[in-house]
C-alpha cells in the first residue's frame, strides 16, 4: 500500500513561472516567458501512467493515484489554442495497471506489461487493446492472446512499423533485454520473441524517444548506488524494421531515473524524474546531427514548474504537455503546457503586466514550496558514500536510519530532516549491508546549538 497524499490544485493560478524573460516579437506587445501554463486537469490522480494522443485526442490510462493501482481511462481533445477540453473517462483496463507503457496503431490501443498489488509487486506480462472510437472514446479492453516473455515493471515501448518493441524493465531483477512482437492485420499482437541484441546496459525507470526510424533510450536506475543514469544509447531500424545494435551517444549532464522524454523537431528532451532521493524540475535538451544516434551536448532549458517524476510528456504540434506525476508533495492531477520556440526552449507568449504578475505569483509559491524539516536529532553514526550519507539518528532516546544526499556530518552533530519513504529489509549494494527500515529523505541540514538537546 502506498501512502497517499493527494496534491489538490486549488492555488487558482493558471500560469506558473519558473523565470521572465524579455524578449519581444516585433509589433506584438508581448514578452516571452519561460514558464508553464495549467489547463485542464485529470479528473483522477495519475503517476506511473501511461499517457498517449492519438491525433488531437489525449489519453491518461492506469496508473497508480498514491494508494491504488487504476484500471480507470481518461481522455481529452487539445483544443486550438491549446487548452485543453474536460477530461472523460471512457472503458476501463481489464486489470489494474501501472508502471507500463501504451501505444496508438490503426486504431486501437496497445496497453503492455508493468504491474499491481502491494508495492507493484505483482509483475505483469499481459497485454491489453482497446479500439478507438469515432469519438475519441474506447471500446472495451480486451485481453491478447499473447503475453510478454518475461513480466516487465516500468516498461518501455517502441513501435517501428507493424513492430512492437518492449524494452527493460524489472522482471525480477533489472533488464537489458528487448523483445519484440508483430500487430497483425487484423489488430491483434502476435507472439513475443526475444532480441538477439540487449542494451548495453539494464535499463529501469527509464525513459524511450524514438525520432524516424532511432530509438533513443535515456537515464534509468542505477541499482548499485540508488542513482540516476547519464548514459543514453540507441538503435536504428532497418527497411524489415529491425534494430541495429545498440550503441551509446553523448550522455545527459543531470543522471536521472523515473524521468519522461519528448521530441520535437530535431531535438530530444528529458523532463524532471529524481536524481538519487530528491525530485528534480530540470529539463535537458539535445540537438539530433546528421550522423544516426549522434546527438550535441545536453543543455538546460526552462525547468518543470515543480520538481516531479513518473508523469507523461506529449508534445502536438509547437506545444509540450506535462501530465500528471508525483512528487514528495504528493500526487498530481496537474496538466501543463507550453510552447517550443525556434531555439528549442520552453514557455509562452503574454503582455508585459500579466508577465509581472505572474512572475510574483511564482515567487510566492516558491517561498512556499520550501521544504519543511520536521524531524530532528542527533547523529550517533555516519557512513558517506558517492550519492548518500547513511545516518544513524537518535530522537528521545530512539534510535533510526536515514539516508540524505551526500552531507559533511560527523557523528554528534544536530540535524534536522525532512519526511521521506520508508523502506524495509533494504540491502545496500554499495555497502553490503542490510537496513531492517531505513528512511530515504530529501534534505537534511546541520543545526547550531547543543546536541544533548535530543
Amino acid at each position: 500500500m502506498i501512502n497517499p497524499r493527494i496534491l489538490l490544485l486549488s492555488l487558482g493560478l493558471s500560469l506558473l513561472l519558473p523565470a521572465l524573460a524579455v524578449a519581444t516579437p516585433a509589433g506584438t506587445g508581448k514578452v516571452w516567458v519561460a514558464g508553464w501554463q495549467e489547463t485542464t486537469p485529470l479528473n483522477i490522480p495519475r503517476a506511473g501512467a501511461a499517457i498517449v494522443r492519438h491525433g488531437d485526442i489525449l489519453y491518461a490510462i492506469g496508473g497508480i493515484d498514491g494508494r491504488d493501482f487504476l484500471r480507470t481511462v481518461e481522455y481529452s481533445r487539445i483544443l486550438e489554442d491549446g487548452t485543453l477540453s474536460p477530461w472523460r473517462l471512457t472503458a476501463p483496463l481489464e486489470e489494474p495497471r501501472g508502471f507500463f507503457d501504451a501505444v496508438v496503431y490503426k486504431g486501437h490501443l496497445y496497453a503492455v506489461g508493468g504491474a499491481n498489488g502491494v508495492g507493484g509487486k505483482h509483475l505483469l506480462r499481459s497485454v491489453e487493446s482497446a479500439r478507438i472510437l469515432e469519438d475519441g472514446s474506447l471500446g472495451p479492453w480486451q485481453r491478447e492472446r499473447q503475453p510478454l516473455v518475461y513480466p516487465r515493471r516500468c516498461i518501455k515501448l517502441t513501435l517501428m512499423g507493424n513492430t512492437l518493441y518492449a524494452l527493460g524493465g524489472f522482471g525480477g531483477t533489472l533488464l537489458d533485454s528487448v523483445e519484440s512482437a508483430t500487430i497483425g492485420t487484423d489488430g491483434h499482437v502476435g507472439p513475443w520473441s526475444l532480441e538477439q541484441q540487449t542494451l548495453t546496459m539494464p535499463r529501469y525507470v527509464n525513459t524511450v524517444k524514438k525520432v524516424g526510424s532511432t530509438v533513443y533510450v535515456i537515464g534509468g536506475h542505477k541499482q548499485s548506488e540508488g542513482s540516476g543514469r547519464v548514459e543514453v544509447e540507441y538503435a536504428s531500424a532497418d527497411k524489415d524494421q529491425r534494430l541495429s545494435p545498440w550503441k551509446g551517444t553523448t550522455a545527459m549532464g543531470h543522471g536521472r531515473y523515473a524521468l519522461s522524454a519528448a521530441a520535437h523537431g530535431n531535438r530530444l528532451y528529458a523532463l524532471g524524474g529524481l536524481q538519487g532521493a530528491i525530485y528534480t524540475d530540470v529539463v535537458e535538451t539535445s540537438t539530433l546531427r546528421d550522423t544516426p544516434g549522434a546527438l550535441s551536448r545536453w543543455r538546460t532549458t526552462t525547468p518543470l514548474s515543480s520538481p516531479r517524476a513518473n508523469f507523461g510528456t506529449i508534445v502536438f504540434q509547437d506545444r509540450i504537455y506535462i501530465i500528471g506525476g508525483t512528487n514528495r508533495d504528493g500526487y498530481y492531477r496537474s496538466v501543463e503546457y507550453a510552447t517550443i520556440d525556434e531555439k528549442g526552449d520552453i514557455g509562452f507568449w503574454t503582455t508585459p503586466d500579466m508577465a509581472a504578475a505572474y512572475e510574483q505569483q511564482r515567487a510566492a509559491r516558491k517561498r512556499a514550496s520550501r521544504p519543511r524539516l520536521p524531524n530532528a536529532g542527533r547523529v550517533t553514526q555516519v557512513i558517506h558514500t558517492r550519492i548518500y550519507s547513511y545516518v544513524e539518528v537518535e530522537t528521545n532516546g530512539s534510535r533510526r536510519w536515514i539516508a540524505a544526499p551526500r552531507s559533511d556530518f560527523q557523528t554528534g552533530d544536530r540535524i534536522r530532516y525532512s519526511r521521506g519513504v520508508t523502506m524495509t529489509n533494504f540491502h545496500s549494494k554499495t555497502l553490503q549491508r542490510d537496513f531492517p527500515t531505513i528512511l530515504f529523505v530529501e534534505q537534511a541540514h546541520k543545526e547550531a546549538g547543543n546536541p544533548e538537546e535530543f
